[in-house]
């Protein structure tokens, strides 16, 4: 007679219940591969993050200096990222610990949060209102952010090779000329060691009222707010949007808040390069031989200021005397000494309102 199978316990298939294969616990060698490949692929993609970030931050520099800066490879680009990580994040945590800025930002995120929840046990159709009032509120944010705070920046060339007491390469015609002029004079403001407010050699600063301190204050803020904003609206783009709800908020709404918030975050490394790290270099003292074109020696030279860039073949040092500006290129092989001793604002010495530190004694 055939054994009649067993019958199975409840208790039993409620105590083991059925487990479903995770494809990333896979201890194959093809999902040790998988995981491998995986993990290699998303360290390439903060590696392509920080070099991009650093692309930005550099061009930008150069693009507001007006003069090289440096090589391009890619301890460089590695270098200005966590630059502009590092600086950007102390930035925005004074900005954001203010209390002017840290209670309205209390009181609003609470007060959604607080409305979302109330709404998600009433009227849970509300919910779906509530957030596409928040899209189109940080949209709104985010477009006055760039036309602002960031499209100014765009503008923004050469202000060590063009006169200082002139606006560089903005006038009446320029595009946004009033937030763009406003942002000159605050970079002017903030670069002039003495008291800006009291400044006759610069027209720009006509009628300008902040201290030197403010003004640089002021301009950490425009970017730090910006930060903030960034922030603000990733946080609520994946909160909302995780478990798909385009449908819900409308795929073309959602589609331009994500590309005003691109934009808007894509311009951060470039404001940062131009109103952040922008002009702050070594003071360097320099010896070296001054050889004619034809080989012939023509003794030693000795020069000071901002070390712009240093690398295997040229030494480039920013020369401004008595109005008179220039870059100064000597090869590499021609130096026979250079210290550095401290650190010099390019800009606020461009402006002779700055004395470079003073040398160190000369080696015995």
């Amino acid at each position: 007679m055939p054994t009649p199978s067993p019958k199975s316990d409840p208790a039993e298939k409620s105590n083991n219940p059925k487990v479903t294969a995770d494809p990333d616990d896979d201890p194959t060698p093809a999902g040790k591969y998988r995981k491998s490949i995986l993990a290699v692929l998303g360290t390439l993609q903060i590696a392509g993050v920080l070099a991009g970030s650093g692309f930005i931050v550099k061009f930008a520099r150069e693009d507001f200096l007006g003069v090289s800066s440096g090589s391009w490879d890619v301890s460089d680009l590695g270098m200005l990222a966590g630059s502009f990580a590092l600086n950007s994040a102390t930035i925005l945590c004074e900005y954001v610990l203010h209390v002017f800025v840290a209670i309205p930002l209390v009181v609003i995120l609470a007060g959604y949060v607080y409305a979302l929840s109330r709404m998600q046990r009433s009227r849970p159709r509300m919910v779906g209102l509530l957030q596409m009032s928040g899209y189109v509120l940080l949209a709104l944010l985010l477009g006055t952010i760039f036309r602002v705070q960031q499209a100014p920046t765009l503008y923004l060339h050469d202000f060590l090779i063009t006169n200082p007491k002139d606006q560089p390469n903005v006038s009446s015609q320029t595009p946004d000329y009033k937030q763009t002029n406003n942002l000159v004079r605050l970079i002017y403001g903030s670069r002039i060691k003495d008291d800006p407010t009291r400044s006759t050699d610069f027209p720009i600063l006509n009628g300008f009222r902040l201290t030197t301190q403010s003004a640089y204050d002021v301009l950490n803020a425009k970017y730090a707010n910006s930060i903030l904003i960034c922030l603000v609206a990733w946080n609520f783009l994946f909160t909302t949007e995780r478990k798909g709800r385009f449908k819900a908020h409308g795929t073309a709404i959602v589609g331009v808040f994500v590309l005003l918030l691109l934009v808007v975050t894509i311009m951060l490394p470039y404001s940062y390069g131009k109103l952040i790290h922008s002009t702050d270099f070594p003071s360097a003292t320099v010896e070296y031989k001054d050889s004619s074109p034809d080989g012939k020696d023509n003794g030693l030279k000795h020069l000071e200021g901002p070390l712009l860039f240093q690398d295997s073949q040229t030494v480039a040092i920013l020369w401004a005397k008595e109005g008179k500006i220039a870059v100064v290129y000597i090869p590499a092989s021609d130096v026979l000494l250079m210290r550095l001793h401290g650190s010099v604002d390019a800009l606020t010495y461009v402006l002779g309102r700055q004395a470079l530190p003073k040398p160190l004694p000369p080696l015995n």
